[in-house]
């Protein structure tokens, strides 16, 4: 049991971390956002096709950006709707990140507890041990 819960705060542990991750990304993208202003326009610019990969680009309309809305599809939106958007997403991964806190600082503290028992019955069975032998 105690090696079940270790590997399930490891895992949740995991999860918090990529979470954070892409709570970093979307704050990056709202960094890159309020940069784009109208006399942007025309200008030349490198535009991430993936994580590795950017293309030369231009920006066409400094008021309208493609954002990713999930498994690839891109929508189109207009400059504040796209802050919007990325600003609840933000919201919308802290306060999973704050219940996936709550859920590790649990599961921690009853790891805490297994060990407890679990070094008192070995405790116990030494002093039983020790009882029967004198």
């Amino acid at each position: 049991m105690r090696e079940q819960t270790e590997n399930e705060i490891q895992r949740l542990s995991q999860h918090y971390q990529q979470l954070q991750e892409a709570q970093g990304r979307f704050g990056t993208c709202m960094a890159m956002l309020n940069e784009i202003k109208p006399e942007c326009e025309d200008r030349e610019m490198l535009v991430p096709l993936t994580e590795s990969l950017y293309v030369p680009g231009k920006i066409k309309d400094a008021n309208k950006v493609l954002v990713n809305v999930g498994t690839g599809y891109l929508v189109e939106k207009s400059l504040p709707k796209a802050q919007e958007l990325i600003e609840r997403k933000i919201g919308q991964i802290g306060t999973n990140c704050e219940g996936l806190q709550q859920v590790i600082s649990a599961r921690r503290k009853n790891l805490e507890v297994i060990s407890m028992v679990f070094n008192n019955r070995i405790r116990a069975g030494q002093a039983a041990g020790a009882q029967q032998a004198s």
